[in-house]
């Protein structure tokens, strides 16, 4: 009788746990989006932090703000320079190729019988008209920019103090949980901590594996586009699908076939070689099967995107600790 209240207790602690992180995730996704800003910023500054505080004696506030500086050039230099290599690129194509193969496009569909009628393609007209749509772009995201302003102020605002205030709070809340729950976040902690070099280390070999792919197929630029592929490969849903579909088609609008096969199997590769690795890597340090991480993870993208892709597991965790303690 004893163990049977003690399996309803644990039953009903799960799913106490699970409606906590639901409605967690939807708050935040909903009422607070800096959050996955100032998760990533923080990730991000700490090591800075800590090397300024602990190797240097630097004071922690001092130490924070030029954490958040160095993070923010690093970011700007950074992001700058992939925007103007792909506007520079697309530019250029607009201006000079797309004649070309948006001819080649309009052959291709007046040959084929079987596909419809693209008609006449003023392509002079298309090309006079990106003037216009660079200016829209441009003031669009202008408008994009400023309305993003107040998230970016909160999360580096908000960064700042749990970097010079972040033990202070973590023993404030610590001091009022009970054993359990703080025995269950420790192992949290240091699980994410690890999944987190982990992702590190995939990102890595993937865009290694990209650049030597590139190179081999005779890709141009195969550096910078590799690396434009491990930002993107970040990003859930979007991908490096936005760096391989154009190739794919510029490949095979130019006959290039086999170049744009090699393409399409490279792309393969890297998704199966990714999600092998992730699945066995994530599942063997979650002490979880891979199965459960894989429709955890699925589930999180699907309900609440990137946030749920970082918090599922989080929820999956937990409730693997209340089982077992």
């Amino acid at each position: 009788m004893i163990n049977l209240n003690k399996f309803y207790y644990k039953v009903f602690e799960c799913v106490g746990v699970l409606l906590f992180f639901v409605i967690l995730t939807f708050a935040i996704s909903n009422y607070f989006k800096p959050f996955i800003i100032i998760f990533f910023f923080f990730i991000l500054t700490k090591p800075i932090f800590n090397i300024l505080t602990i190797n240097f004696k630097i004071n922690s506030k001092i130490a924070a703000f030029f954490s958040i500086v160095i993070i923010n050039i690093l970011l700007i230099i950074i992001i700058s320079f992939l925007l103007s290599f792909a506007y520079n690129k697309f530019s250029y194509f607009i201006k000079y190729d797309m004649k070309i193969y948006l001819s080649a496009i309009s052959s291709f569909f007046t040959q084929n019988k079987y596909l419809p009628k693209l008609g006449n393609i003023d392509i002079n007209k298309f090309i006079e008209n990106w003037g216009i749509i660079n200016s829209e772009i441009i003031t669009k995201s202008a408008t994009y920019t400023l309305g993003s302003l107040l998230t970016y102020f909160i999360s580096i605002i908000t960064t700042y103090f749990l970097l010079v205030d972040g033990d202070k709070i973590l023993a404030s809340i610590s001091t009022s949980l009970p054993k359990k729950i703080k025995d269950i976040a420790k192992i949290n902690y240091r699980t994410v901590k690890n999944t987190i070099k982990i992702e590190i280390l995939l990102v890595s070999i993937s865009t290694l594996e990209t650049i030597i792919g590139f190179s081999i197929l005779g890709i141009k630029d195969a550096i910078i586009l590799g690396l434009i592929c491990s930002v993107l490969d970040l990003l859930p849903i979007i991908g490096v699908v936005v760096v391989f579909a154009p190739l794919i088609a510029y490949q095979f609008v130019s006959s290039s076939y086999i170049i744009a096969f090699g393409l399409v199997l490279l792309y393969i590769l890297l998704q199966i070689s990714r999600q092998i690795m992730e699945t066995k890597l994530i599942s063997t340090n979650l002490n979880l099967h891979p199965l459960l991480i894989l429709i955890s993870i699925y589930i999180g993208a699907e309900l609440f995107g990137l946030l749920g892709i970082i918090i599922a597991p989080i929820c999956l965790l937990t409730i693997r600790e209340i089982i077992y303690y």
